[in-house]
């Protein structure tokens, strides 16, 4: 039984729908650290455990995040029926639009 494999599924969760801004980074990272000690039954004053050992070579939830988003992406490029497809795609329209009423066309 491995203790980080069921605390990332709950925590990762839909997470490939995420806006991930560096709050959201911090927050989630923090509450990984948090829920892994909790799991493992280290007590951080207690025990006395970096979180380097504490990971023990696991990459950052929020790095996982970033795979599993890119991976929704490609998914979703590759299905043309898909909305999302054409979401991926958009670009901005470059200049912006006159100022006043459009002028009239015929």
């Amino acid at each position: 039984f491995r203790a980080d494999y069921s605390i990332e599924s709950v925590l990762l969760y839909g997470s490939e729908t995420w806006t991930m801004t560096k709050r959201l980074t911090k927050m989630v990272d923090g509450c990984y650290t948090r829920m892994l000690r909790m799991a493992l039954d280290v007590n951080q004053w207690r025990d006395r455990v970096s979180n380097q050992e504490l990971y023990n070579g696991l990459p950052k939830v929020s790095s996982k995040i970033t795979q599993r988003r890119l991976r929704l992406a490609g998914h979703a490029q590759r299905h043309l029926e898909l909305t999302l497809h054409k979401l991926l795609l958009w670009e901005p329209q470059h200049g912006h639009a006159s100022r006043g009423r459009p002028h009239m066309t015929y």
